[in-house]
């Protein structure tokens, strides 16, 4: 894949154990937003929003719950 053909930011879903339960990939911030949105909608109890431009995480959302498990 060239760099030209990436896309800019990275969406990254996880449980409660965290693991892995998406990745989706968008070029424009507003595109990544709403796919966060629509993950944490879903039930994702971290979401990482990462970008390849700097090589480094630009968002995390944590779900905070009242079950303490």
């Amino acid at each position: 894949m060239n760099e030209e053909d990436k896309n800019r930011w990275l969406i990254i879903a996880f449980d409660k154990d965290r693991k892995v339960t998406q990745v989706i990939s968008r070029d424009e911030m507003s595109e990544a937003i709403g796919a966060k949105d629509e993950l944490v909608a879903k039930g994702a109890y971290k979401v990482v929003i990462y970008d390849h431009e700097t090589n480094a995480p630009f968002f995390i959302h944590f779900t905070h719950t009242s079950d303490p498990t």
